[in-house]
């Protein structure tokens, strides 16, 4: 049986290149309709809209 009781490890998450990181997980986001990919509307979209039956 494994032993729990351990310290969890602490993962730290750097890119010691500038520039690096973000253009594959944005690709992933817009394949996948996450974020701002989404056709889902805004709040802000949805709050400047004309009421019904005007």
């Amino acid at each position: 049986m494994p032993d729990f009781s351990q310290e969890e490890e602490k993962k730290t998450y750097t890119s010691n290149e500038i520039g690096e990181g973000s253009s594959g997980r944005n690709a992933w986001k817009e394949k996948h309709r996450k974020g701002k990919f989404s056709k889902k509307t805004r709040m802000a979209d949805r709050k400047n809209k004309d009421p019904l039956g005007m």
